[in-house]
């Protein structure tokens, strides 16, 4: 049975893709792999976590930036972690290797792994076999093979052989390819288009950081922009977008916007309140209080709020979260 054009020259973009794909990310682990290994004659050395950002390409992966100092110098770079295997946090000590002949140049890897070769091997093979099948090249050799070519040539098993009718026209066939593509772009800036539309309808940060301050002051409280504060004192870096703060002698809020939901919820889990008597836990907060002190954390969405008062001061700090629009029990 012959191929169609469109056939085949979908067959030759499935092989063009799936090959290419598996040659580069064999190459690519490959040279990576000798480039760990050749790394691992590297100083090793102690490093600080200076700053933890998220990716600017990728918003599923963080930027670890961190510090060294050699000869009295201090130097920087940088490495890449996914989402959940962050664990990294501000003034974390790490182990690194840097270059005894460029001191600038260092790496957070220092050793270099086999298994990760292998799945790279693996994966960059699998690629290449996966875009042979999708273009019919073991289809052909199966053929081949099993000389069906010259069964469907031989005019005796033509004459028993049931032909099904042929597409009418090229134009059939060229619709039924173009059909599944144009669904699939559809789908695809749909998606972007109502999603860029929900984003500007959103409140901004700033707007949303101006809400809290107005309604902090129309209570009778002033608040500071606290972001660089919070950074440090919850060692998250630059995954704070922006943080707005109430502190007097009683009470204390801050109102914390982070980059995104997943950070909040790492911001959220790492903070410890303190007081451990009496702890309640809610819906999307904590609580805790003793005879001295009563302490909240809460989180919704990008929003983490940590605050705190003296046990008089109780109501009150519940009357402000009620006007932020938290009912606390």
């Amino acid at each position: 049975m012959k191929k169609t054009l469109t056939e085949k020259i979908l067959s030759i973009i499935f092989i063009v893709i799936g090959v290419s794909a598996g040659l580069y990310i064999l190459i690519a682990g490959t040279m990576t792999y000798f480039e760990e290994k050749e790394q691992e004659s590297w100083i090793l050395t102690s490093a600080v976590i200076c700053d933890i950002s998220r990716s600017e390409d990728r918003n599923d992966r963080y930027d670890i930036t961190y510090e060294y100092t050699v000869d009295g110098e201090d130097y920087q770079n940088s490495f890449r972690v996914e989402d959940s295997r962050n664990t990294h946090l501000l003034g974390d000590e790490i182990k690194i290797r840097y270059n005894p002949s460029d001191f600038s140049q260092s790496t957070s890897i220092t050793k270099s792994s086999v298994s990760e070769l292998l799945v790279v091997i693996f994966a960059g093979l699998g690629f290449i076999v996966m875009g042979l099948i999708a273009g019919g090249v073991f289809s052909k050799f199966r053929r081949k093979i099993f000389h069906l070519d010259e069964l469907e040539n031989d005019n005796d098993v033509q004459e028993y052989t049931y032909k099904y009718p042929r597409d009418n026209g090229k134009k059939s066939n060229v619709l039924r390819t173009l059909l599944p593509i144009a669904l699939i772009v559809a789908v695809v800036f749909g998606s972007v288009y109502f999603s860029a539309q929900k984003q500007k309808n959103e409140p901004s940060v700033s707007d949303r950081i101006g809400e809290f301050s107005a309604s902090m002051f129309s209570n009778g409280y002033e608040s500071y922009f606290s972001t660089s504060d919070i950074e440090q004192e919850f060692r998250i870096g630059s995954l704070l977008d922006m943080s707005c703060s109430v502190d007097t002698e009683d009470i204390r809020i801050d109102y914390c916007i982070m980059k995104t939901g997943f950070d909040a919820s790492k911001l959220y889990d790492g903070m410890s309140l303190p007081v451990s008597d009496n702890t309640y836990n809610g819906r999307k907060y904590v609580t805790a209080e003793n005879d001295e002190m009563f302490c909240l954390k809460l989180q919704d969405g990008d929003v983490v709020i940590y605050a705190a008062s003296t046990a008089g001061q109780k109501d009150e700090l519940l009357r402000l979260m009620s006007v932020l629009g938290y009912e606390i029990e």
